[in-house]
Parts: structure tokens; C-alpha cells; sequence
């Protein structure tokens, strides 16, 4: 067992009642591409069909917490509130662009009428909408040369390699967009990974039904080893978490009582 000693916390029961927010109207976090923690916030859930989230029209009003983080002491440092303005998609994915916000559903629809669904749109801080699209369609970048019937989860290095984990093989392939390594995680249905920065180990969600356990494991050229189970701790008890989400190798937990954790994997043997 790897235990992991997270230090600090946030209540985000207060943060939201701050702002005069239910915590019922959380909708997502992410670590965005500027290192910034971004939740985003809606009068309306987004409505799930079999588990997905669909982009029937909310006409919600949305808005944004902007947590700034201190990564090297692993806490949040200050807080901001964002009007981010009331749209009709059913949005329930937050990322930063530059200096602005895209907001993104993943789901779209294609009309014959008037072709595939607006999913994304990026407004600045004010709310004010810069541009609206379709997410996804376009020219390709680069294509995988794989059986891949769903990608569940994506990340990058801090060496700007692409990692990717897809169904149905269950495989962690690492890429540079020229060539490809594959690693057998032994892990079914994780949602998440992450790649510490020494590049030494992967972390993942525990998979179908174990979204909230954690496993690492230790890269030994082409194959893993080493696999243990994680124990999230704060003051030496254990952690319940709820939610969670990874950009490279920096994470943010969200526990059961709505306590908030950050924490930047430089290395495991430096726990």
C-alpha cells in the first residue's frame, strides 16, 4: 500500500457559500493548460441518458470558480468568481484558452437542416461569447493506428508526449505523434491517468466500479511492475474521494464531505 499524505484543504461548502452558490450546482473541475483550478457551475445539471451527460437545451446560466494554486506547497493560494453568461447548450466541460474559458459538451448532434450541434463556445471573463463550434470536426492532426472504439481517458507528459487509454484493449500507449509504446496497465475502465514528472510511474483510477480507489505502478522499459494500491490521507486518516480530476502530473481530489486537495506527483519515492 502507497500512502499519500495530502496536506491541505479547502472546504468547498464555504468557497461556494462565498460566492452564495449551492454546492448542488457543481458541475466539473479541471486543471486547466495555465495550471489554474477551474469548476464549473450551472442552474441546471446537465441531464444523463445511460450514464452520458446530452446537450438537450438548459438555457442555464453558467459561472466559474478560478482557484489560483500554489503547486510546490500543494494548496490553493486565492479564489475568483466568473459570469461565464446563460446558454442553451448543456455544457459540463471547462478548459482555459489563452486568456479565456471554453466551455465544451461532449455529446453533438447532427441536423440535416442545419448540420452538427454548437457544442463549444469560449467566452472571456465577462461572459461575453467570443466564438461558437462544432468541437471535434475539422482537419486531423494525427490519427492512431489502433481498433479504438472509445478513448477513455488522455493526458500528457511534461515532455509534451501524448498518453492515451482506450477501449476495448485496455492498453496505455505512449506517443510523440511519430511512433508508439504500448504498456498493459491491468486496469479495466479507469477514467483517469496520470503521469508523475520523473516519469517513473503512472497513476490510475481503480477502474469499472472502483472509480474511487486509486493503483500506481512502475515503468520497467516496455512493461509496468510494481503495482500497489493508494491510500489518500489527510492528517493521517483516510480519504473518500468523490471526484477527481488530472492534467499531466498535477491532480485535484474532491473527498465525500466536499473537502478539496491538490497535489503536484513530482515523484513517488519523495513522498
Amino acid at each position: 500500500m502507497k500512502n499519500i499524505e495530502l496536506l491541505n484543504l479547502l472546504d468547498m461548502r464555504e468557497l461556494f457559500a462565498i460566492y452564495k452558490k449551492s454546492i448542488d450546482s457543481f458541475v466539473n473541475i479541471k486543471i486547466g493548460f495555465d495550471e489554474k483550478i477551474y469548476i464549473l457551475l450551472s442552474e441546471h445539471i446537465p441531464e444523463r441518458i445511460d450514464g452520458r451527460f446530452v446537450n438537450t437545451i438548459a438555457n442555464s446560466n453558467y459561472s466559474a470558480i478560478i482557484l489560483d494554486v500554489d503547486w510546490y506547497e500543494n494548496k490553493v493560494t486565492g479564489h475568483t468568481f466568473v459570469n461565464l453568461g446563460k446558454h442553451k447548450m448543456n455544457f459540463h466541460m471547462i478548459q482555459s484558452i489563452g486568456e479565456n474559458i471554453l466551455l465544451l459538451g461532449a455529446r453533438c448532434k447532427y441536423n440535416r437542416e442545419n448540420g452538427p450541434e454548437r457544442n463549444a463556445v469560449i467566452v472571456d471573463l465577462k461572459g461575453n461569447v467570443i466564438n461558437e463550434f462544432c468541437f471535434g470536426d475539422g482537419k486531423v492532426k494525427w490519427e492512431a493506428n489502433r481498433e479504438i472504439c472509445d478513448c477513455y481517458a488522455i493526458n500528457i507528459d511534461e515532455q509534451d508526449n501524448l498518453w492515451y487509454y482506450y477501449y476495448t484493449e485496455f492498453e496505455l500507449v505512449k506517443t510523440d505523434l511519430c511512433k508508439e509504446k504500448a504498456y498493459n496497465p491491468q486496469v479495466k475502465g479507469a477514467a483517469g491517468f496520470l503521469i508523475t514528472s520523473d516519469t517513473r510511474n503512472v497513476i490510475f483510477d481503480g477502474g469499472y466500479g472502483k472509480h474511487d480507489e486509486f493503483v500506481t505502478a512502475t515503468f520497467n522499459g516496455d512493461a509496468l511492475k510494481d503495482y500497489e494500491p493508494i491510500q489518500l490521507l489527510h492528517n493521517g486518516k483516510n480519504i473518500k474521494n468523490k471526484f477527481y480530476s488530472f492534467m499531466q502530473s498535477k491532480a485535484v481530489f474532491i473527498d465525500v464531505n466536499c473537502r478539496l486537495f491538490v497535489k503536484w506527483f513530482i515523484s513517488l519515492g519523495s513522498i
